[in-house]
C-alpha cells in the first residue's frame, strides 16, 4: 500500500501538471513594481467629508462616468449607452442622444450599445464625446444630431482604436485622447489591468486635417486627461503605474515627458482643474501604507495573475478592492495639499470624477445608480 501511494502521488501530480499546462489562461500578464504605499497622514489623513455627499438622480441614472458642465446643466455618459442632460436646478434628466444602437445594459450589449466617457464642451458649444468602443463624436446638445470625428475601425498608426476613454480639447481645436488599451474594450478592464501591459496610447485629433496621429505610445492603462490652465502641457494619468504624467507642449521642452505626481494613494481615474489654479483627482480605490493591496501585490507576480485566471475567478482581483472613497486636491506643482475620504465607502466607494462649480463637487462613478454632490463651502476658507 505504501509503495503504491509512492509511484501514485507523483504520477497524479505529473498529470495534473500536463493538465494545468493545456488550460489557456486569458491573460498575458507582465511583472512590474509599485511603490510602498504612502501613510495616511498630512494632507492624506482620514476624514469623513465624502459620506456628507448627497445622492441626485438615484434609480434614473447609471455609472455617470465623466461629467461636462456647460450653461447650469451637466452632461454625462451611462451604462447603458446614453449621453444625458442633467438640470441641477429643476433636477430633470433629459436623453440627448444614444451612440449605439439597443439592447443596452448588459455586458453583452455594451460593444454595440456603446459606453461614453470622457466629454467636454468645445468652443462652438457642441459636446465631444469619446465613447469606449465607438470613436469620437461631437453632439449637438440641443438636437441631438451626431458626428463622428473618428472611427474605432480606422486605423491610427496601424492600430484601431480599442478603448477610447478620456478626452482633452486644446485651445486649438485639437481633441486629444487615450486608448487604454490595445487589446481589450472597457468591460475587460479588469484584464487591463490585471495584465499591465505598457501598451496604450496617447492621441491627437487634428480637425482642420481630420487626421489621428499617436502623440505617445507605450502607457500602461492611460487614462484621464487634462490640460493646464495655459495649455502649455498635458496631465495623463497612468492608472496601473498610480502615477501621472506631464506632456510638454510649449516650450524648448515640448514633446518631452515628465512625471508629475507618482505612487499615488489610490487607483487613479479623471483629472479636473480646481477653482485655484489646481486639480481634483478622482480615484477608484485607496492604496495606503499598513493595508493588504491586492493591486501592489499582485503586480509583480504574473505567474499567480495566470493562476488566478485558470482558475476561472479572474473577478477577484477587482472584488478585493478596499470600498474606500477617495478624491485628492493637487496644487499646481503635483503635490497633494488635502484630500476628502469615505473610509469605509458606505456612501462613495470609486469615485471617476470631480467637477467643482461654485462650491459644490459633483461626483461621478463608473457604475453606481446616482450622481453625488458635495457642497464644501464650509471647506473653502481652509483652502489655500
Amino acid at each position: 500500500m505504501t509503495w503504491t501511494k509512492c509511484f501514485l502521488l507523483p504520477l497524479l501530480v505529473c498529470l495534473l501538471g500536463i493538465i494545468w499546462s493545456w488550460v489557456p489562461c486569458a491573460i498575458d500578464p507582465v511583472g512590474y513594481n509599485l511603490a510602498v504605499p504612502p501613510k495616511f497622514e498630512g494632507p492624506l489623513q482620514p476624514n469623513d467629508y465624502l459620506a456628507k455627499a448627497e445622492r441626485l438622480f438615484e434609480g434614473s441614472i447609471i455609472g455617470p462616468e465623466s461629467l461636462a458642465l456647460h450653461q447650469g446643466k451637466l452632461y454625462t455618459g451611462t451604462a447603458d449607452g446614453k449621453v444625458v442632460e442633467l438640470d441641477l436646478d429643476v433636477h430633470t434628466m433629459r436623453t440627448v442622444t444614444l451612440l449605439g444602437k439597443p439592447p443596452c445594459g448588459s455586458f453583452m450589449d455594451e460593444p454595440v450599445c456603446g459606453r461614453p466617457l470622457g466629454m467636454e464642451i468645445d468652443k462652438s458649444g457642441h459636446l465631444i464625446v469619446a465613447d469606449a468602443y465607438l470613436g469620437l463624436h461631437r453632439v449637438n446638445i440641443a438636437t441631438g444630431v451626431t458626428e463622428l470625428l473618428v472611427s474605432p475601425d480606422s486605423p491610427q498608426d496601424g492600430k484601431n482604436l480599442t478603448f477610447l476613454n478620456a478626452i482633452a480639447i486644446h485651445k486649438n481645436g485639437s481633441i486629444y485622447m487615450t486608448d487604454s488599451s490595445a487589446k481589450w474594450g472597457r468591460r475587460n478592464f479588469v484584464k487591463v489591468l490585471a495584465e499591465g501591459r505598457n501598451d496604450a496610447r496617447l492621441l491627437r485629433y487634428d480637425p482642420d486635417t481630420r487626421t489621428t496621429t499617436t502623440v505617445l505610445d507605450g502607457l500602461s492603462f492611460a487614462n484621464g486627461l487634462h490640460l493646464a490652465h495655459d495649455n502649455s502641457f498635458l496631465l495623463v494619468v497612468e492608472l496601473s503605474k498610480c502615477r501621472i504624467l506631464k506632456y510638454m507642449l510649449e516650450g524648448p521642452r515640448a514633446g518631452t515627458v515628465e512625471t508629475f505626481t507618482d505612487n499615488l494613494p489610490g487607483i487613479p481615474d479623471n483629472i479636473r482643474p480646481n477653482s485655484r489654479g489646481g486639480y481634483w483627482l478622482a480615484f477608484a480605490t485607496a492604496r495606503q501604507a499598513g493595508k493588504f493591496s491586492a493591486i501592489d501585490f499582485l503586480a509583480p507576480k504574473p505567474w499567480l495573475k495566470k493562476i488566478i485566471y485558470k482558475l476561472m475567478i479572474p473577478d477577484i482581483l477587482f472584488q478585493t478592492l478596499p470600498k474606500y472613497g477617495l478624491i485628492v486636491e493637487l496644487n499646481a506643482s503635483g503635490d497633494i495639499i488635502r484630500s476628502l475620504h469615505d473610509p469605509v465607502g458606505t456612501v462613495f466607494s470609486g469615485v471617476s470624477e470631480v467637477q467643482e462649480h461654485d462650491g459644490v463637487l459633483y461626483l461621478g462613478s463608473f457604475s453606481a445608480p446616482y450622481l453625488r454632490k458635495l457642497d464644501i463651502t464650509f471647506l473653502l476658507n481652509t483652502f489655500t
